[in-house]
């Protein structure tokens, strides 16, 4: 169903599109828009607008910060004038809740109008990104198509290079939640002319979870296209419908053989929103499924343990021990030695035939080497295991 999926929807690790406030950059410097919500602070956002010439949108316009009227074809003059009242309200509540009042009473049939009244707003000097993510998200949710549609008709030409991203990724976010397929369809057919570039696989995956989170999970292990970030977006959404409980039914449910590399990046979207809050249930289920191939192939048992030895050092030992992990046990007792270096020597001295004796060691010894080596050699020396002493004491410099 989807042959252009890797040069159209792959986005690279850390550029999922979050709920972030206004705008990257304006003018030349050519960012990508993120996400704006309705409650940006005004002032920061006109101070923005100001250090850009006035404006997000209109960056290469000239006379930057002089009102422009607008000359939309067939625009009401009722209509438009309603408009510059909101945007004159000295409060950004208040020009917010009434902006949004407006959109949500009427169809989308003044919205192309709105376009052109919010940019003529920005050249002013009062820059208006939350306005613009109301437009195009109502837009997106009463006429998905139609926004698309005027988006690429549109000329951008004297528009930061965000203004368009946005609208396009609010757009095919609330298509997508709507009929994924159709969606679909239309990114494929038109992905060469929009302007999101990265972030499309951010708004197809996020508008598709809204409403189907475990269909767009599934779908997306299909393929070999996409990152753990976008795998996070579904996870979240899963795990707000059902919880761990939900989460963890759904990946149980998945065919672990059909796509390893995938499956394998769907085990760290699911370990990272499960140490967000409880590392331990993340611990557990680790446990349950430390077996599985999937499982050794990915970093999660290591970032598990950091995890879990930020909130309870000793627990996270215990659990290192239980699984047989030696990369466990040495990031176990890594992070305990950073914050509390005699608790973790307490706890060597009480666990010499501990199995993952030898592994804490040789983290343990790296703390003492810069002020006692000679310690250090010691504590080397106690390993009960021949080889595993013998590495430790190979790596050591020998006392003169």
């Amino acid at each position: 169903m989807a042959t252009h999926l890797r040069s159209i929807l792959l986005v690279t690790a850390g550029l999922a599109v979050g709920a972030c406030v206004g705008w990257i950059a304006r003018g030349s410097s050519g960012a990508a828009a993120t996400t704006a919500t309705a409650q940006t602070d005004s002032a920061s956002s006109k101070s923005a607008g100001e250090k850009s010439g006035g404006s997000s949108f209109g960056a290469k316009s000239n006379g930057a910060g002089q009102a422009k009227r607008s000359t939309v074809e067939g625009e009401s003059k009722d209509f438009a004038e309603s408009v510059r009242a909101i945007f004159r309200d000295p409060s950004s509540e208040r020009r917010l809740d009434r902006f949004r009042a407006l959109l949500e009473k009427g169809g989308a049939e003044h919205y192309h109008e709105m376009v052109e009244l919010i940019r003529e707003n920005d050249l002013k000097g009062s820059s208006s990104p939350e306005e613009w993510t109301m437009l195009w998200t109502q837009w997106g949710e009463k006429d998905p198509a139609g926004a698309l549609d005027f988006i690429l008709k549109q000329d951008w030409n004297l528009w930061d290079k965000a203004a368009p991203a946005e609208a396009e990724f609010r757009s095919i976010t609330a298509w997508a939640g709507q009929d994924h397929t159709a969606a679909l369809k239309f990114i494929e057919q038109n992905h060469q002319s929009l302007h999101l570039g990265n972030k499309l696989g951010d708004a197809f995956v996020r508008g598709w979870s809204s409403t189907d989170p475990e269909g767009a999970g599934r779908w997306m292990l299909a393929r070999d296209d996409f990152s753990s970030a976008q795998y996070q977006i579904v996870v979240e959404a899963i795990g707000r419908r059902g919880g761990q409980e939900g989460v963890d039914a759904w990946f149980a449910s998945l065919d672990k053989d059909a796509n390893p590399d995938g499956l394998v990046t769907a085990v760290e979207a699911v370990a990272a929103v499960k140490s967000k809050d409880e590392p331990a249930k993340t611990a557990a289920w680790i446990e349950e499924n430390m077996k599985s191939d999937w499982m050794d192939r990915s970093d999660v048992v290591k970032n598990t343990a950091r995890s879990l030895a930020d909130q309870d050092p000793q627990a996270a030992m215990d659990w290192a021990g239980r699984i047989g992990s030696r990369i466990a046990m040495e990031q176990a007792m890594d992070r305990w030695c950073e914050r509390d270096l005699d608790a973790a020597t307490t706890w060597l001295k009480g666990n010499v035939n501990s199995p993952g004796y030898g592994a804490s060691v040789n983290v343990y010894v790296n703390y003492l080497m810069p002020g006692d080596p000679v310690s250090a050699r010691a504590w080397a020396e106690s390993i009960p295991d021949e080889e595993a002493r013998a590495r430790v004491l190979e790596r050591l410099p020998r006392p003169e």
